[in-house]
Formats: structure tokens, sequence, C-alpha cells
């Protein structure tokens, strides 16, 4: 049963943790026995994490079994675009040049990720810079698009949605400034949100304050996932305070009709 858990969203792979029915391990399990199995031909995750999640994974057990409380994302397999700095790890935004860029802590998006229990499995391919909407570079070649070899994954997230569309984690990160999460989500037919201005802390310790102006007013971290559901879980743990984004801002409250309608010419 464990190879096919994979198949779960993150909403579903949450529930059925806390029901008992899988174990972290289980999950983390089946979500490497697939990326193993379909990424050689899709090139989407570049950076193979598995053993760091299984180490995870067999934590976030014991961590339950002692009555801790596990998060919304609670043993959730994900993935993480090469330009988000993971503590440990390079964030090479797909430059060869910055394969010793090994980031000093983690952004924001990735402790709050962390922080709700989602487990890391691997880092996923985008173009030099992610100026691109196509996803290929030197440094790590060309990934393929899930659904059809002949046509493009989209970019410059164009890993994360390649992932995710083929079970390699319920959850992928991704960012966007010009159609970013929005492009690479409809060309693998996929689900996304670009969060508006501010709504997730948005800081990269490797790089600091540096950032061109244009990235710190528009560039955005954002989820794609297989459900509209699984986005609004991972958005509502994405867009958690961080005191290194003084630009933060708080979710707006809003309220929706009881049963409300949907007209579509």
């Amino acid at each position: 049963m464990t190879e096919e858990i994979w198949r779960l969203g993150a909403c579903e792979t949450a529930l059925a943790k806390r029901e008992g029915k899988y174990s972290c391990l289980e999950v983390v399990q089946s979500a490497a026995a697939r990326l193993s199995s379909v990424n050689p031909d899709l090139n989407a995750v570049t950076v193979d994490l598995t053993k760091e999640a299984l180490d995870a994974a067999k934590e976030a057990d014991l961590a339950l079994s002692n009555g801790i409380n596990p998060g919304p994302l609670y043993g959730v397999p994900i993935t993480l675009k090469e330009n988000i700095d993971l503590e440990g790890k390079a964030t090479t935004l797909g430059v060869s040049h910055f394969l010793n860029n090994v980031a000093p802590g983690d952004a924001p998006v990735v402790r709050s990720l962390k922080e709700a229990g989602a487990i890391i499995i691997g880092q996923t391919n985008m173009p030099e810079f992610g100026l691109r909407w196509v996803t290929d570079n030197p440094l790590r070649g060309s990934t393929n698009n899930p659904w059809d070899p002949k046509r493009t994954p989209g970019g410059s997230s164009g890993g994360a949605a390649a992932a995710v569309a083929m079970g390699i984690g319920s959850i992928a990160h991704g960012n966007d400034l010009g159609g970013s999460l929005r492009y690479p989500s409809y060309c693998c037919g996929l689900a996304t949100i670009k969060p508006g201005f501010s709504r997730v802390p948005n800081f990269n310790p490797s790089i600091g304050a540096s950032r061109p102006i244009s990235f710190q007013l528009m560039a955005v971290q954002g989820p794609i996932a297989r459900s509209v559901a699984d986005v609004c879980l991972a958005f509502d743990v994405m867009s958690r305070r961080n005191i290194l984004d003084p630009l933060w801002s708080p979710p707006l409250e809003i309220s929706m009709p009881e049963n409300p309608t949907l007209r579509i010419a």
C-alpha cells in the first residue's frame, strides 16, 4: 500500500496521518520511491534530499508519539525551488557560479513550512535567475513536461510544477515575478496562486538586502499543488509573519456567502 501514498494530496496526507493510517516514515518512503522512479526521465528534482527527509520523518513520528503538536502540514512531503534558501544547501538560482552559495539559514517561507511539519524531499529546477518561461540551464539541464515531452513544463517554476504533477511531493514551493507560478501550473495542469505583495514574507539570508528593487516589490513566494484545497493550506502556512520581512502584512478578513454561485460565459 505504501507505494501509492504519493497519490494523496497535502490535506489528505495530513488527515490520514492524524487518523493513524500512515506514519510519516511511510509517507516519505512512498514519495522517495516515486522520485526515484519518475525523476530520471523528468529532471524536475535537481537535488535529492530524500535521505535527510527519511531522517526527518523518523523524528516527526517520535515527536508525535511524545505528544508534540505536529502542525497542519505534519509529514507532508514538499519540494523547494533552487532559488530559496534552505540552511546548509546551495541556493544556485540555476547558475553554476552559485554552486557554493550555501545558505546560512532558512528563508522565512521555508521556516514556516518546516514549523508546520512539512518534510522537504528535494530542490527543483529553474532557468538561470528564474527569468525565462522555459525550465533549462547549463547547470542542471532541461525539465520535461510530465504529460508530453514535446511540450514545455513552463517556467520559471517548471521543476516545481513538473515534480508535484507527477506525485513527487504534495506541495511545491515556487515564486512569481511575471508568471513563474501561474504559467508552469497552466502547462502542467495544476493549481496555484500568486500572492499579493507583502502577504508571504520574502527574504533570502544568502542574498540579503541587495536584490534589485523590482524583485523586492514584485517577486512573491507561493505554492503549486494538485488541488485548490492544497494550495489554500500551503498558502496559509507560507503567509505566516516573519520579522525578516518588515513589509509583511496580515491577511484580510474575507467573508464568503454560504451558498456561492459561479457563472462562466
